[in-house]
């Protein structure tokens, strides 16, 4: 090897370790575990306890289910660009059209979909509490504030909004 390339290798190993000894995040310290001795009494050995605060996270997760109360309905929004049907169901996504875009180069084929859904795939923009106990089922069916939105001749904006009431418990607005 040249002088050059060696030279080049050990630059950028200082270069890397530097990088981690100044930005590297570091662990959070360890607290020491604390520790409590007994005084040995007559006859006895000493015994060393140690007390340990376990953090056991809830495994049970709160399913909210209320019985269907209606059937599933689609609410189109159309604009110039796009049309996207929205389904009551989950209050997901259920078809997303462009409509300057074309399957092929002709000008009868259908338009370009960007939702593909398989069979056991959930809908896109559903809702999940990943982190929570809470868990909303996908079936339920939520109340749409309108059933179609027209923004092709308006230039002001609308919402619209999936709207799911769980007695006692939450009220779940999709906007």
């Amino acid at each position: 090897m040249d002088k050059r390339t060696l030279l080049a290798i050990i630059l950028s190993l200082i270069v890397i370790l530097t990088w981690q000894a100044f930005f590297a995040k570091k662990p959070p310290p360890q607290q020491p575990e604390p520790t409590q001795q007994e005084t040995p009494a007559a006859g006895k050995p000493a015994v060393k306890e140690t007390a340990r605060a376990q953090f056991t996270p809830s495994t049970t997760r709160t399913v909210l289910s209320q019985k269907i109360a209606g059937s599933e309905k689609d609410i189109t929004v159309v604009t110039p660009l796009f049309t996207a049907i929205f389904t009551t169901k989950g209050g997901s996504l259920k078809s997303y059209k462009l409509k300057e875009y074309r399957t092929t180069i002709d000008g009868t084929s259908d338009l370009v979909e960007l939702v593909h859904l398989m069979d056991g795939m959930q809908k896109p923009l559903s809702i999940t509490f990943p982190e929570s106990n809470v868990d909303i089922l996908p079936e339920s069916i939520f109340t749409a504030d309108s059933s179609a939105l027209d923004l092709t001749q308006d230039q002001e904006s609308k919402k619209l909004t999936f709207t799911q009431l769980y007695p006692n418990e939450m009220k779940v607005e999709k906007i």
